[in-house]
């Protein structure tokens, strides 16, 4: 190690340097004034007064790394400043500390490292924490979606089967059928989700492309959403992309997309208010297509995070409806076709969500 080799400067009341000792010092010269022989150490005559003019014997100059453009950079040195006893001046001694001003560095990285690793760790947690608190809620909330379905496939199933059933009026036998087939048809949509939702997560989910004319697809997806049950009384407006936009994608994911959307625009918005599809190509080519609602609006608080796996956001009496996969897959489907999802919301006042494709999708 060099730590520990010494050297001594002396210099008289006018920063003369009157001798030195040790090799260390072997670049200072006697005879000259410190600040000439030294040109890279920074404020030296304000050390040098403070030091004359301290009370204390020794003034501790701390640790300096002095660049001599002659010789390149040199050690790292710790300065102690004596007033000289018999005579005026100060003595300077000069010992190298590059070795500790190293291993100072060192512990200064690894405590940064600790500190960057723990908040890591930390981030890590709360993330794993949340995901295990989403999925405790979603498999709370999915025996309630699966319950229903099945209910009422195995309640209606029992009355058609029984002896009774021989006497009902068509109209009724009807009836239960209808509610079987739409019970089956939301048990296989609450299926399909759910393997997608795998699908995507192993890597496996891929889109099959082809160029289509959205304005066609936003039109039937947005007759669907008008028959839902939950859509009676709601106000529905569509604003059509210009007829002849191709859009290069996926159609069933793009269905999806934008029928999830406006699944999740009826729940949370009250009768007698309005539901807003439009859809444009943007200054930058970009294609938009934008659901937007003036229901009861989403806190700020919760936005960010709606678009996870199994996160539902709440009713104005604090339920919540759902599997918690509308908007994962959205932003999932979204992102296999190189978009972007963007969500604005204002309690009491609605929600808009706007799909980005990106330009070179357009045509």
């Amino acid at each position: 190690m060099r730590a520990g080799l010494l050297g001594l400067v002396a210099l008289d009341e006018q920063h003369v340097i009157t001798e030195r000792w040790g090799d260390l010092v072997s670049w200072v010269t006697p005879g000259e004034e410190l600040s000439a022989g030294v040109p890279f150490l920074a404020g030296y005559e304000e050390i040098f007064s403070t030091s004359l003019a301290s009370e204390k014997p020794c003034l501790i100059l701390s640790r300096v790394r002095w660049v001599d453009p002659a010789r390149g950079e040199l050690p790292v040195f710790s300065v102690y400043a004596y007033k000289r006893v018999h005579e005026p001046g100060v003595i300077l001694v000069i010992q190298d500390v590059s070795d500790a001003a190293e291993f100072d560095q060192k512990i200064l990285q690894e405590r940064n490292e600790t500190v960057l690793a723990q908040g890591v760790l930390r981030e890590t947690q709360r993330q794993a924490d949340a995901a295990n608190r989403a999925k405790s809620a979603f498999l709370a909330n999915i025996s309630h979606e699966l319950r229903t379905p099945l209910n009422v496939i195995i309640g209606n199933a029992e009355i058609l089967s029984g002896q009774n059933s021989k006497l009902m009026p068509a109209t009724d036998l009807d009836a239960y059928a209808n509610d079987i087939h739409d019970s089956g048809v939301a048990l296989l949509e609450l299926v399909n989700d759910l393997l997608d939702v795998a699908k995507a997560e192993a890597g496996y989910l891929e889109l099959i492309e082809e160029k289509i004319f959205p304005a066609d697809l936003l039109n039937d997806v947005f007759r669907l959403a008008q028959k839902l049950p939950a859509a009676r009384g709601i106000n529905f407006v569509i604003e059509e992309a210009t007829p002849d936009t191709l859009l290069q994608c996926d159609p069933r994911r793009v269905k999806q997309i934008v029928l999830n959307l406006l699944s999740n625009a009826v729940k949370f918005t009250p009768a007698d208010q309005t539901i807003k599809l439009r859809s444009w190509t943007q200054n930058d080519g970009a294609f938009a297509i934008e659901v937007s609602d003036t229901g009861v609006g989403i806190p700020a608080d919760e936005i960010a995070d709606l678009t996870a796996p199994f996160v539902q956001a709440a009713n104005t009496d604090g339920s919540k409806e759902g599997t918690g996969l509308g908007l994962h897959l959205v932003k999932t489907f979204v992102e296999l076709h190189d978009g972007s999802v963007e969500i604005k919301s204002e309690v009491a006042r609605g929600t808009t969500v706007t799909v980005h494709f990106p330009p070179w999708r357009v045509a």
